[in-house]
């Protein structure tokens, strides 16, 4: 998967999650549009070229975690990492 692609998968994945995430007993309504610029930013000054990846899962590992997302690291080669995260509820 090129750099850009992956870029925007996580940026779409984190907006679409951020709509319906709930922090507490508040829940966000719409994206802010700042914070996923910053984020853009945050992740394009990572490097990840093809096989160093491990960073910016790191990275965005701690992110979702951090949004209420359920987070794991996955070793998909020896020290070379993936993250995986879901929005946990119910329903389709």
């Amino acid at each position: 998967m090129n750099r850009r692609i992956f870029l925007q998968s996580a940026l779409v994945g984190a907006a679409s999650g951020w709509s319906r995430l709930g922090s507490g007993s508040q829940s966000r309504a719409s994206v802010d549009r700042e914070e996923l610029i910053e984020l853009a930013k945050e992740l394009a000054r990572i490097p990840s070229f093809t096989t160093e990846e491990t960073t910016c899962a790191r990275f965005l590992h701690d992110f979702f975690r951090r949004e209420g997302f359920e987070s794991e690291l996955q070793e998909v080669d020896p020290g070379r990492f993936q993250t995986i995260a879901r929005l946990p509820g119910s329903g389709g």
